[in-house]
C-alpha cells in the first residue's frame, strides 16, 4: 500500500508486516500516484506536470517524463498539476490529466501519444478497455472518453458533487464511483447506465436505491433516507411509500 504522508513524500506501507518499506521523497509537490496493474511500479504526479516512474521494489527512479511552466499558482497548488493519473492493463500507457488536458504517455518511449483539451475538471479515471477512459469530473459527470479521438462515447449524471475515486470490476463490465458527499454510484459501463446508488454510515447503517426509487436498507438505514419535495426541502419517508418502493428483490436484480 502506498500513502501520501507529506505533500512530499510517499511511503510504501507493508500491509501484512505492518511496517514502511520504502520512502519516496520530491522536490515538487506530489499531487497524483498510481501503481501499476502488475504492482511494479508506481507512478507519481507532480504539481509541475511531472510524471515520475518508480521501480516499487528496487525504489529507483527509473522515467521521468513532461515538465511545465510552474510559475503560476492556484490555491490549492500550481496551475498545471497532474490531478489523476491511470494507467493501462499492459502498463505499456500512462494518462494524466491536469486542469485542462488529458495527456496520453508511452511508457517505453517517454513520449506523448496523444493529448486533447478538456473543459472539466478531472479528479480521477481508469481505463475501461485499451481505447477508452472513464473519468470522473468536478461536476459529478462520469464520461468515456476515446483516448485516440477524444471523442466523449458516454456522458451521464451520477453526483450532485465532484467525483473523487473510480473503481472498475475485473470484468470491466461495471464502475463504482464515489464522490465527495459520501454517495457512490454503480454504472453498468456497457449500457452507460446508473444502476444504484448508495451510502454506508458511521453507524453501519447502509441504502441502496435504484433510479426508480426502489430501494434496500439495513434495519436503521429508513433514518437516513429523506424526499426532496422542493430545491430547498426535503421530507421523511411515508408508510405508503416504503410499502410501493422497499423492493430488495428489485434492488438486487439491478446489481447483478
Amino acid at each position: 500500500m502506498v500513502i501520501k504522508n507529506s505533500n512530499k513524500q510517499l511511503a510504501v506501507v507493508d500491509v501484512r508486516n505492518s511496517y514502511v518499506s520504502k520512502l519516496f521523497t520530491h522536490e515538487d509537490q506530489i499531487s497524483a500516484i498510481s501503481i501499476s496493474p502488475d504492482n511494479k511500479y508506481l507512478f507519481v504526479g507532480c504539481s509541475n506536470d511531472v510524471l515520475n516512474i518508480y521501480n516499487l521494489e528496487t525504489g529507483v527512479l527509473e522515467k521521468s517524463f513532461g515538465g511545465g511552466n510552474n510559475l503560476a499558482y492556484y490555491y490549492l497548488g500550481y496551475v498545471n498539476s497532474i490531478t489523476s493519473i491511470a494507467i493501462s492493463s499492459d502498463s505499456n500507457y500512462a494518462a494524466i490529466a491536469n486542469n485542462d488536458s488529458i495527456k496520453l504517455y508511452n511508457v517505453r518511449t517517454g513520449k506523448i501519444q496523444e493529448q486533447y483539451t478538456v473543459s472539466e475538471f478531472i479528479k480521477s479515471m481508469v481505463f475501461i478497455n485499451e481505447n477508452c477512459l472513464l473519468v470522473g469530473n468536478t461536476d459529478g459527470v462520469l464520461k468515456i472518453i476515446n483516448l485516440f479521438t477524444g471523442e466523449v462515447m458516454m456522458a451521464l449524471k451520477a453526483h450532485d458533487s465532484e467525483i473523487k475515486q473510480i473503481a472498475i470490476s475485473h470484468d470491466g463490465l461495471k464502475a463504482v464511483s464515489l464522490s465527495s458527499d459520501g454517495l457512490s454510484c454503480l454504472l453498468d459501463i456497457k449500457k452507460g447506465q446508473l444502476l444504484s446508488k448508495f451510502a454506508f454510515y458511521n453507524n453501519k447503517e447502509w441504502i441502496f436505491i435504484t433510479p426508480e426509487g426502489y430501494f434496500n436498507t439495513s434495519s436503521k438505514g429508513l433514518n437516513f433516507l429523506n424526499i426532496r419535495v422542493s430545491p430547498t426541502e426535503v421530507t421523511g419517508i411515508n408508510e405508503t411509500q416504503i410499502k410501493h418502493y422497499f423492493k430488495p428483490d428489485t434492488v438486487v436484480q439491478k446489481l447483478n
